[in-house]
């Protein structure tokens, strides 16, 4: 089941509102929701936390990153990924999809370093303008300049003083 990126870049408003459009085809949508019993909601924001008979394109999105992260999906299929695009198996189990769903945001998050702050060990050096943001990794950031490693425009760690452990754990992904 093939479907395209979830959100094409323009969007549209709405009395001046811009709402994020799911770019998924039909069918897919369909096919899903059949499978789990649910129904689709276009907007995220649409959907209410109690309501557990929904799904939205950001779950679909953190299924699919579960599931393509997924140490056994990638053995199981490690041949076909290899001369063709990942193919996302649909599930009818409607636990399994949001546990998965949940692993998959976690799993973003932890790429994108939502939350992460920074180890109390670790001799953090700032310039000494912001007290809110020193220890929060910013967008768009680590940034590795001057033998120092930036987590944000005005903190940084020196080079020497990470280890290869915590550098690893901290700024390898995949």
């Amino acid at each position: 089941m093939f479907f395209r990126s979830t959100y094409i870049p323009q969007s549209e408003k709405a009395f001046g509102v811009t709402v994020r459009v799911p770019n998924f085809v039909d069918k897919f949508i369909k096919e899903f929701s059949d499978k789990l019993k649910l129904t689709f909601v276009s907007e995220p924001n649409a959907r209410s936390a109690k309501s557990m008979s929904e799904f939205t394109s950001d779950e679909v999105f953190a299924y699919a990153y579960a599931v393509f992260h997924s140490l056994t999906y990638r053995i199981r299929y490690a041949e076909f990924l290899e001369i063709d695009f990942p193919r996302l198996p649909l599930t009818t189990d409607t636990k399994l999809f949001r546990k998965l769903c949940g692993l998959g945001s976690k799993l973003v998050a932890g790429q994108l370093l939502e939350g992460v702050g920074v180890p109390r060990n670790w001799n953090l050096t700032t310039d000494g303008s912001t007290l809110y943001e020193f220890k929060e990794v910013a967008a768009g950031f680590p940034k590795y300049e001057d033998d120092k490693v930036f987590i944000n425009k005005t903190a940084w760690f020196d080079r020497e003083m990470i280890d290869e452990t915590k550098w690893a754990a901290l700024f390898t992904i995949g």
